[in-house]
């Protein structure tokens, strides 16, 4: 994997402006990223509360 890559794999919102254009991009997209976020979050705090 190059730099260039590593680099951009790191941040969503990169990613998105890489993979579509733009305007696509913020309206789809960025919603979804933040979505997906969430989402995560509250699986992290669910799998936390599990383990007390």
């Amino acid at each position: 994997m190059s730099r260039f890559e590593s680099e951009v794999v790191g941040d969503p919102q990169l990613v998105a402006m890489v993979l579509s254009p733009p305007d696509e991009a913020d309206l789809v997209v960025l919603p979804l990223w933040g979505e997906i976020e969430r989402l995560t979050k509250v699986m992290n705090d669910a799998y936390k509360k599990g383990l007390e």
